[in-house]
C-alpha cells in the first residue's frame, strides 16, 4: 500500500472515532496525518461559517485560504 492510501486509510479511522475529553489532545499520529486533520478540521469550520457582510466574506474567504481548502 502506498503512503498515499495508507494516510487516507488512518485518516477515515480517525473521522470515524467518537472524540472523547480525553483524546482531545493531538493522538501519536504521523505529523502528516496530523497536518491534514489540523486542515481538513479548519476547512469545515470555516465552510460552514455564514458570511452575513462583506467583512466576514473576506474573513471567511482568507481563511480558507491559509487553511489551504482549495487542496
Amino acid at each position: 500500500m502506498n503512503t498515499h492510501m495508507t494516510l487516507i486509510l488512518i485518516f477515515s479511522i480517525f473521522l470515524c472515532q467518537p472524540i472523547k475529553a480525553e483524546n482531545a489532545a493531538a493522538p501519536d499520529f504521523p505529523k502528516e496525518v496530523q497536518k491534514i486533520i489540523e486542515r481538513k478540521s479548519c476547512c469545515g469550520h470555516w465552510s460552514g461559517e455564514e458570511p452575513y457582510d462583506a467583512e466576514r466574506k473576506i474573513e471567511i474567504e482568507k481563511a480558507m485560504q491559509e487553511c489551504q481548502c482549495s487542496k
